[in-house]
Order: C-alpha cells, then structure tokens, then sequence
C-alpha cells in the first residue's frame, strides 16, 4: 500500500507526462533527495506486475511508462481510492473527532486506542490538536482523569461540526462519494436525502453545485439521525420566516424528510434546515437570470449596496472597473450572502481548488484578499481563504470576460464541473477567451451529468473524472492550464485564433529583482525573520517608508501569502512604496509559511495602480512556479549573477 507522499509522486510523474529528477521532485515536495529516492525504490516494487514501469537514467531523469492495464490500475488508484484510511495521521484525529461529536457519555483514550489500533500516546497528541479544531465550532472538550473526555456545546453546533468531520474522513470527490459515506449512517439512506433535494432543485429550477449538494446531503442526514436519537436542535438563532424563496425550498426540503423518514421535525430543526438552504452555492446563474439588478438588490439592499461601495474602493486601487461589471456585482453579492450565512453559524465548505488558485491567479487573488479585509473593515465577517480562492475566481471571471464579450460563438460545448458558480464562470470566461467560436450550451454538476443527450452538444469539458456513453469527454484541470489548452484547441477546429500561453519570458520580473535587494541561501527560521530582514534591506535601499514592514505584517495576519510550490510573495496593501523593486530571497532550508512550505521569497513593493505592469509581473510570476528546471536553478545560486543565469 502506497502512502500518501508515495501517491502524491507516483500522480506527479503519471500527470507531468515529463521527466524528472529527484532534486526536482523534491524541491516540489519538500523533503530531501534521500527520502525522494527512497520512496521511488518503495513505488517500483509496488508497481510490480500493474503494469505501469518507473525507468530511470542518469543524466535524463525519471519517468513513468505503463500499458492500457496500466493506466486502470493509476487511474482507480490516484483518481478513484480517495478515502482515506483512519490510520493515517492527517486524517486518524477527525475520526477521534467523530467518536467524540457522537458521544454523549465520557470516552476513555484506552477505548479509542484499542479502537484505531494506535497507541494511547499517539491519540493524545491528536485529541491536542482537536482542541482548536472544535474551539471554532464553539465547542468545549472537557477532559477528566477519572472519566475519560467528553465534548460540550449546543447540539446545533455538534451537528455543524459532525457534517464538516465526515468530510474531512472521506475525501473522494467522484460520484460514488455518497457510497462511501454510507457507512457512517444507521437510520438514514443517504441517496433518499439526495433524491430530496434533487426534487426541489426541480421544482425551483436550480442547480446546486456538487460540493454543496454533498454538504446539504451529510447535514440533513446528521439531523435525521440524531432526531431518531431524540435530540431536538438547540442552540439555534430564533429566525422571522419572511416569504422568500430559501423559506420555500425549506418547507419543501422539510416536508420530503417528514414523509420519507416519518418523523417530526420542529420549528427548531427547520430553521437548521433553513439556514443550509441559505447558505447554498449555486452551479449556475439560473438563480438570478431572469432577475433585474435592483430586485437583486432588494434581497438585502443594505448589503448589497455596501458591496457596491467596497467594490468601488478596490477599483480605486486597482483600477479595473470591477464595479461596473453587473454579472459580478450580482454574482458576488448571490455570493456572499450566502457565504454570510454559512461563516454566521460556522459552516464551513471548503475550496479544493485553493492551491492552485493561490498560485495560478496571484494577481486575481491579491485583489480578492484587498476585497476580503474591506468586508472585515466593514464588519460582515473574517474570510477564510477557500472564501478568498472563490472571490478570486469571480474577479478572474469578470477580467477575462472583458476581453471577450464582443467575440462571436459557434461550436457547442457542455462544461461539468463540480466545485460552484465561482469555478464554472472563470472555465467559461477563460473559454470564451480563448476559443472565440465556441458555444456554451450549460454548465452543470457531475450527478446531472446523466441528463445528458448525445445529439445537444458536440462534447463535453469536464474538470472532473467523467465517461459518457456515446459523449465525448475531455477532463482538464479548473485552471484550465497549458496542457488543457493545448488539447482544447486541437478539438476546436472552427477557432478562428489560439491563445497563446507561453511566459518563457520572465523579463519584466527579474528587472524589477535587484542586487542590492536579493539574499540567497539564508538561514531564516520564520516568516516573521523573512519578512523584517527583507523589509528592512527594501527601506534601507529607499524602495519603501518605514511603515511597509508592519503593513506587510497586517497583511500576512489577514490571510498567508504563500501561493505553494515554495513560493511567498509578502507585500503591503497599498501605500508604502517610493520606488518599484521586488526584493528577493532564497532558504537553506523550507520555512512554514501558513499551510505551505516555503523556501523562495519575493517581497513585492509595487504599485497595483500601475495595473498593466503589475499585472504582467503577477502573470509571469504564476508561470515561473510552475518551471520546475528554473525553481531549481534559482535554489542552487549563490549571488546574484547565478540568479540571473537562472533566466537565460
């Protein structure tokens, strides 16, 4: 059996379609060229007999051969056996976790140790690192040296958290997941539910995208349960049932479950069902479409008109007009309200696309984060960052939208994708884009997916693994990167031009790096020594005053700068700057930096006014985290000059 970092190379090299060498694989991992090389050594003997070969040769590298067998056997394994197993430490806590939200006795450590087959140590470090975990959920775990451990709070919040804890267990994201969830139900079918809510998103015409489907499914059938147990919500806010359409989904939600599950649900648990429906993501703009953008507004004109005028402060500082655009105001504020309500009573969806987005929309998501500190100014709420990934997504939308709008469509497509509107309407702007004679024809999640007919559509984008009968499908990441658009233009042969991706070219980025403020091979144990050290040499050189350190700070507090593959980009908001400069530096050794390792550091003192330059520089940035034989070269230098080879 293969363990996680084990999978995570074996998908490197099966995805990467390239060679690689080990000092490559493990600067992109972050662990040492022994630990890589071992578990190469571990990944051949696995394979033996799958049919898929790992050949290595000096000089060239490393790569993965494997026959159609082959290519079974790494596709059920790297796309299909998500589940994670309780053993493994990442996901061993959120079972202990699960044990605690459904007990309502005192659990001993001994018991769950014999249980998970660890030892008794083991559990206590990860019941430590619980502490914080249920602290957000406004949960209390009360240990006691007699009796064991037992977990306080409303049964409101333990439901919340309970959703949010199976989630965390069964990570599989393909259309088997509601099996996989089963197990974890006694009293409740969880395709029932399903069938429940897919009955009212026809009879209010919507669609709700995957990952909220998936989230509603696991709430409703949690509440289920627990009411067969006699546990009645508690800790609900008391809520004033207006005439709206979430309250109409709600009774019709809440009148399915009585029927199908005989049994009573009160006015308590229907406002817990109420609250989900509010906090739904949308699959696409049916929701609104037929909508004026003042009725829009007259769902919570306060808010609404507060978003307005933050949007306005952005476009002050960046200058991209983003105010002005009306798909994204209403998207944005469909949005938000929705995320207001979830953030409120601490629901919490995450955004599998947050990696990618941090590194592949820098530019998108540093004005999604400027949005995100103005909405905690303005005191709606604190974002977390899959919140920001989602905004960002919105904003790339509404930039690719501009350039176009005024192109004209022909071949017809059908695009699955499961992760919400926000992802939906960035593949689509990007699309449009790119492929000025395409047609759009819907945008749907992967469980509509068999609604399908062949003869509506010439084939089908999906960003999910996905078979159709008698459909052609083409799988391409949500970011929609080089290789994906390289395959999508083959396929549309009535383009009439094709976007060019390359940014070989680094050359507006490395002239703003200079001499005197670069650091290579350093030996910073944190990001708070990065950031001082560098932002003292940027000041000290007079590229920035002497406030830019503690405004880098604040900005790091709001949500981590690193974008992944051991990247941070530390930078102020706005202000600061005397002069345009981005310094530099380079780490012996990776650094935590938020959720990521870091080891390559560019602190930028730019002004976002300057929206072209910055643009252009965010841009070749993106590009240079994914070039694994420049990553290298750039660690390897040890001045400035070897930096610069680095480029040529």
């Amino acid at each position: 059996m293969l363990l996680p970092r084990e999978k995570q190379i074996l998908e490197l090299l099966y995805t990467g379609h390239k060679e690689y060498t080990t000092s490559q694989i493990a600067n992109l991992l972050q662990r040492s060229s022994r630990t890589i090389k071992a578990d190469i050594k571990k990944i051949k003997d696995e394979l033996t007999g799958t049919g898929c070969i790992i050949y290595t040769k000096t000089g060239k590298g490393l790569w993965l051969e494997y026959s159609n067998e082959g290519k079974v056997y790494l596709d059920n394994l790297l796309l299909k056996d998500e589940n994670a197993s309780s053993f493994l430490p990442e996901t061993r806590k959120y079972y202990i976790a699960l044990e605690l939200l459904r007990s309502d006795k005192y659990i001993s450590m001994e018991s769950i140790s014999e249980k998970l087959f660890v030892s008794k140590g083991t559990i206590m470090n990860d019941v430590n690192k619980l502490i914080s975990f249920f602290e957000n959920f406004d949960l209390k775990l009360d240990k006691s040296v007699k009796y064991g451990m037992i977990l306080k709070g409303t049964e409101f919040k333990k439901r919340i958290a309970e959703a949010y804890v199976l989630r965390k267990i069964v990570v599989y994201q393909g259309n088997e997941i509601l099996e996989k969830l089963q197990p974890f139900f006694y009293n409740v079918q969880l395709k029932t539910i399903g069938m429940i809510i897919q009955n009212a998103e026809e009879q209010f015409d919507l669609v709700i995208s995957d990952h909220s489907y998936i989230n509603c499914i696991l709430q409703f059938a949690v509440m289920v349960e627990h009411l067969h147990q006699g546990k009645s919500c508690q800790g609900v806010n008391t809520i004033d049932k207006i005439d709206n359409l979430e309250w109409d989904i709600t009774k019709y939600i809440v009148q399915g479950i009585q029927n199908y599950f005989q049994i009573h649900i009160s006015s308590e648990d229907e406002n817990y069902v109420y609250i989900n429906v509010v906090g739904l993501k949308y699959q696409n703009k049916r929701i609104y479409q037929n909508r004026s953008l003042e009725s829009i507004r007259q769902i919570s004109p306060q808010t609404f008109d507060g978003i307005v005028e933050i949007m306005r402060e952005v476009d002050a500082v960046y200058g991209e007009g983003l105010s002005e655009d009306e798909e994204l105001m209403i998207s944005i504020f469909i949005h938000l309200n929705a995320l207001f309500a979830r953030l409120m009573n601490s629901i919490y969806i995450e955004n599998p696309l947050k990696k990618t987005i941090k590194s592949d929309l820098a530019y998108e998501y540093e004005i999604a984060t400027y949005i995100s500190q103005l909405l905690t100014r303005e005191h709606y709420c604190l974002l977390k960052e899959d919140d920001i990934c989602d905004l960002a997504l919105y904003v790339g939308a509404s930039l690719k939208r501009k350039k176009a709008n005024s192109l004209q469509l022909y071949p017809t497509v059908v695009i699955v994708c499961g992760s919400g509107m926000s992802t939906s309407q960035f593949i689509e702007a990007k699309i449009h884009l790119a492929f000025p004679n395409v047609i759009i024809k819907d945008t749907v999640p992967l469980l509509k997916t068999h609604e399908l007919n062949k003869d509506d559509q010439d084939f089908v984008i999906s960003t999910v693994p996905l078979q159709l009968e008698d459909i052609e499908v083409v799988v391409v990441s949500p970011m929609l990167g080089k290789s994906d658009m390289n395959r999508l233009t083959e396929m549309f042969e009535q383009s009439r031009e094709k976007q060019s991706y390359h940014y070989g070219i680094y050359s507006q980025l490395v002239s703003h790096i200079k001499e005197n403020i670069c650091f290579f091979k350093c030996d910073c144990r944190s990001r708070e020594e990065v950031i001082t050290l560098l932002g003292t040499r940027l000041i000290m050189q007079k590229y920035v005053d002497e406030g830019f350190i503690e405004s880098v700070l604040k900005r790091e507090n709001l949500a981590p700068t690193s974008i992944g593959d051991g990247f941070a980009i530390p930078h102020s908001f706005k202000g600061h700057i005397v002069k345009p400069g981005i310094g530099f530096m380079t780490l012996k050794k990776p650094i935590q930096w938020g959720e990521e390792k870091v080891q390559m550091i560019l602190m930028i003192a730019l002004d976002p006014k300057n929206k072209d330059s910055f643009r252009v520089i965010f841009g070749q940035l993106a590009s240079l985290t994914k070039d694994v034989d420049k990553i290298q070269k750039i660690l390897d230098a040890n001045h400035y000059k070897e930096f610069l080879n680095a480029f040529k």
